[in-house]
């Protein structure tokens, strides 16, 4: 009887055990997963300071759903680019961006990443520069090519309607 309990409480000491060590190797994997997607935002900063449209739609899939601040829900890569294209006036000069990684978590092939932002854009017409900031949520889906954003949703922090009263 004495071997059975010993052998009941080894096992339940495993048991204990597994899911543990399972999740301090999930929760390492997903350090590394927040280090490797804070590398690909540091890359499309650059190019959107650089103006590179090519370079920076190069992350998205191509069925993304792409949500902005203040516009339609947009589907798919090349409708991001004809969105681009078609713009009304005279396009916006980005001069700084910082995407920041806050928190990655994973649920099935997807990672779902929360960060801020802050950029800066030159506009014609207008002598400062304007400075936004705000949150997103992108979810990366893992593909044979490595990870595209699937969907990617943003908003700024800064109330245009507040900002109106203040002037």
């Amino acid at each position: 009887m004495k071997k059975v309990i010993q052998l009941f409480m080894v096992m339940l000491a495993i048991a204990i055990a597994i899911p543990s060590i399972a999740q301090e190797k999930e929760e390492k994997n997903l350090d590394k997963m927040k280090v490797k997607i804070q590398k690909m935002n540091n890359l499309m900063a650059e190019a959107s300071v650089k103006g590179d449209t090519e370079a920076g739609m190069a992350f998205y899939a191509d069925d993304v759903y792409y949500m902005p601040n203040y516009n339609k829900m947009i589907k798919g890569v090349e409708a991001m680019k004809k969105y681009d294209a078609e713009r009304e006036g005279p396009k916006p000069n980005v001069t700084e961006m910082t995407l920041t990684t806050l928190e990655v978590f994973k649920s099935g092939s997807n990672i779902f990443e929360i960060g801020t932002y802050t950029v800066t854009i030159e506009m014609v017409g207008n002598p400062t520069p304007v400075k936004d900031y705000g949150k997103y949520l992108t979810v990366w889906e893992k593909t044979e090519a490595g990870l595209k954003i699937k969907v990617e949703i943003w908003n700024t922090d800064m109330n245009p309607w507040a900002m109106m009263k203040e002037k």
